[in-house]
């Protein structure tokens, strides 16, 4: 076990060192490589910024794991989620460059969760999670596509301020090492390390003011990992001494509840308002922290507290609850600090109004 720690240790600095190199080589070439994020009308920067984060971590990670012997058995082990991966990190960068219909992003997204499923890493039990036990085989498949495409497409959404969806993403990268660590998924566990050193790198350039920024090559990717091996690692709980599994489903599912919730509220929010639930608008939460009046770095600061808070929340309610209704606390504790968000927005729209209405 010390090797792999050696092993994880060399990989991660790797990562870093290769990742902080990078960066500044791709931001060169950028522009000419039509990866320029440009301000429009709802967007919150005021200049065009290169979109390279995505691109300098996979690189820094691919070339960082070739030093592990452990981390290549990943090759063999799981090829479809590498090449998912890989191919969701493509037609991401190929978006930030071109904007894909998001049609055919949507697609692709099914098809790589369909394949993941079919490789074998899927949901074959609820874990009595709402009541619900082992799941039929349509139900695996089902349940495993829904949540890898609606988690992939929420962290892309979270991508909104500077600093927020690679702190969010480093946060959870830990805690699943953690538990790969745990449950004696070692190729997973210095996979992770490897990327949590290239995000140290990338959120050195992306914490507010942003000089870069991840795009969506990197927030697809990323989004697309955490919900496959989050269900890699809840499967793998079933024979684990170490840990209970519904410890595992617990931690898996409340470090996804700030990006899958929050996604749910605003498709919510303007389906009810009449609106096409994708039509863009301010009302995710990083937006609401904004016209509380707090800058990027403060407001991506408060989103890694609720992040850490629901964690901790989460551990000390099933020491007396079930994990159903520590899951419920949880979400209704979301919803709650949105709603008082979303007063203060309202507020906040009301006094400009009125202020509008006296100036003239």
């Amino acid at each position: 076990m010390s090797q792999i720690i050696i092993e994880a240790a060399i990989v991660g600095m790797c990562a870093l060192v290769i990742a902080m190199m990078l960066i500044p080589l791709i931001v060169k070439y950028s522009d000419a490589l039509g990866l320029m994020d440009k301000p429009n009308h709802r967007k919150v920067h005021a200049k065009p910024i290169p979109v390279i984060g995505g691109i300098s971590i996979v690189i820094s990670t691919g070339l960082s794991l070739l030093l592990s012997k452990t981390a290549l058995q990943l090759l063999v082990q799981f090829p479809v989620l590498l090449s998912g991966s890989v191919l969701l990190f493509i037609i991401g960068v190929w978006d930030d460059r071109k904007n894909v219909r998001p049609v055919y992003r949507l697609a692709l997204q099914l098809l790589c969760a369909s394949a993941i499923a079919a490789s074998g890493i899927r949901l074959t039990s609820m874990y009595g999670l709402f009541g619900m036990d082992e799941l039929t085989i349509f139900w695996q498949y089902a349940i495993t596509i829904l949540i890898i495409t609606g988690v992939t497409n929420a962290f892309n959404l979270m991508d909104g301020i500077d600093g927020l969806a690679g702190g969010i993403a480093f946060i959870n990268l830990l805690i699943l090492a953690a538990l790969s660590w745990m449950l004696n998924q070692y190729e997973v566990f210095i996979l992770l390390i490897a990327i949590s050193g290239a995000l140290i790198a990338f959120l050195k350039n992306n914490i507010h003011p942003a000089r870069i920024f991840m795009g969506d090559g990197g927030s697809l990717m990323l989004g697309f990992l955490m919900s496959s091996i989050g269900i890699l690692l809840i499967e793998s709980g079933k024979s684990s001494s170490v840990i209970e599994i519904s410890y595992v489903v617990l931690i898996v599912s409340t470090i996804l509840v700030i990006p899958v919730f929050d996604s749910l509220r605003v498709y919510a929010g303007r389906i009810k308002r009449g609106e096409s639930p994708f039509k863009a608008d301010k009302t995710h939460l990083h937006h609401l922290f904004l016209i509380l009046g707090l800058n990027h770095k403060r407001a991506a600061f408060f989103i890694y507290g609720l992040e850490i808070v629901i964690l901790t929340l989460g551990f000390v309610l099933h020491q007396f609850v079930t994990i159903s209704l520590s899951i419920v606390v949880i979400v209704a504790l979301f919803l709650f600090v949105c709603q008082l968000l979303l007063l203060n927005s309202g507020v906040e729209k009301w006094t400009k109004i009125i202020r509008k209405m006296e100036n003239s």
